[in-house]
């Protein structure tokens, strides 16, 4: 699968993680970084990413699959009542972070030896403060991520944020 992912979108994750922030610790959870980790951080976010990763094709076909019954189940619950449908979003929510796991683990390096067996990364941990918000179109942007092998190019600031984490599992030092 090869991917070319252009600059991060900063300030829509940013705000995204400052509400997170907020709800879960309150406005003392920043943290203040130097002028040179700043710096450094909008370098690497202004950089384009490219990369190709070797993935099963049966894999990620099913990966692809996977991912469009989430969606036609998503679409089924929209007629539910909104009691049912809110209670299927709490499960779609789940299923959609593990699909996005298994998505990552395409792009870990492979363990070559023993004493790297245990230097396992956690793909969802990750890229939690970057998930795209549930819903059916992005579950279908996510699709469509997936089904062009031979390449893709993504826009969407959310997919862009999860692939360029995942890309540095594989490429950063």
């Amino acid at each position: 699968m090869f991917y070319v992912l252009g600059p991060l979108d900063v300030e829509l994750l940013e705000a995204k993680k400052e509400e997170a922030v907020e709800e879960k610790q309150g406005m003392s959870a920043r943290t203040i970084e130097t002028p040179e980790e700043k710096a450094a951080l909008a370098k690497e976010q202004a950089t384009v990413h490219f990369g190709r990763v070797e993935a099963d094709p049966v894999a990620l076909s099913k990966l692809h699959q996977d991912v469009r019954d989430l969606a036609d189940k998503m679409a089924a619950s929209e007629k539910l009542t909104e009691e049912q449908n809110e209670r299927d979003r709490r499960g779609y929510q789940k299923d959609l972070e593990n699909l996005i796991d298994r998505l990552g683990g395409f792009f870990k390096p492979p363990i070559l030896s023993e004493e790297f067996a245990d230097q396992d990364v956690n793909c969802l941990s990750l890229v939690k403060d970057c998930l795209p918000p549930l819903s059916i179109e992005n579950i279908m942007k996510f699709a469509d991520i997936l089904k062009k092998e031979a390449g893709c190019t993504k826009k969407d600031p959310y997919f862009n944020a999860v692939l360029r984490k995942f890309h540095r599992i594989r490429y950063a030092k």
